[in-house]
């Protein structure tokens, strides 16, 4: 395989199969509590061995790989962090969910977190014009309930 600017999978994936092997058996089960950072300078095979690993885990019934890139944020905050990664578990879990997710019980424990961004909230619609605006007043949110919130998401699934 020749150099390319996208992430290497299945047989294009070469000299990891160690590695990878080490981090699937930790990561698929269920009794261990090993967890793993990969760090390293650009373009030597980080997301490629992530998106490798994601793929194998989606193979099993046991886990349910989430894969989420800091590169992806439109902002670096810690609200857009909890926000993007929380669509990536809704994402990684909707398979496993089917039709019958129970909405109302996935947002109840952040349903105080709406309230507050809501209670700040200005909303105008104009009918003809199609123009809608969707305002925040400025105002805290907290962040310990929103980061807490968000890392216990999958629990809740």
């Amino acid at each position: 395989m020749g150099f390319t600017l996208v992430p290497a999978c299945r047989e294009d994936f070469v000299d990891r199969e160690e590695l990878l092997s080490e981090m699937y058996a930790d990561l698929s089960n269920p009794d261990s509590t090993v967890g793993y950072a990969i760090f390293g300078r650009r373009r030597i095979g980080k997301t490629s061995v992530l998106r490798e690993l994601q793929r194998r885990l989606q193979e099993t019934e046991r886990v349910v790989p989430v894969y989420f890139s800091v590169w992806d944020l439109v902002e670096p905050s810690l609200s857009e962090f909890c926000r993007k990664l929380s669509e990536e578990i809704l994402e990684a879990y909707r398979f496993k969910l089917g039709l019958g997710y129970r909405i109302r019980e996935l947002l109840s424990a952040p349903i105080s977190l709406v309230r507050q961004v809501l209670d700040r909230a200005e909303f105008r619609v104009i009918y003809r014009e199609i123009e809608f605006l969707l305002s925040l007043r400025s105002g805290e949110v907290d962040l310990d309930a929103l980061v807490e919130s968000t890392f216990t998401q999958p629990e809740r699934l």
